[in-house]
């Protein structure tokens, strides 16, 4: 039993092997398109927006965080104090910065 739809037979086996073909050639250039645009978002990337990323980037990674804690005085059993909850400054040094300014 044949059927033809727009002059096409489609007991042919030289016709199926053409539907599919075109499939794949249709799949093929979908995903050449898409890597081609992902490695043109890349380069766009790298190349002209390299110190706009770094300053995002330092944001989010550096920042000061203030901690309160207020843990109390430790006595022994007699009541005599042994440790007291003292405020204390804390100060961070960047190795980068300082090594490069002492060079």
């Amino acid at each position: 039993m044949k059927y033809i739809i727009n002059d096409i037979q489609l007991d042919n086996p030289k016709n199926k092997n053409y539907c599919l073909n075109n499939r794949f050639i249709i799949l093929c250039s979908i995903i050449i398109i898409s890597i081609t645009i992902i490695l043109f978002k890349i380069t766009v990337l790298q190349l002209f927006k390299t110190k706009q990323l770094i300053k995002e980037s330092d944001l989010r990674t550096s920042r000061i965080q203030i901690e309160l804690n207020s843990r109390g005085t430790i006595k022994d059993r007699s009541g005599n104090i042994l440790a007291i909850s003292i405020p204390v400054n804390d100060i961070c040094i960047d190795p980068k910065l300082f090594f490069l300014k002492k060079k």
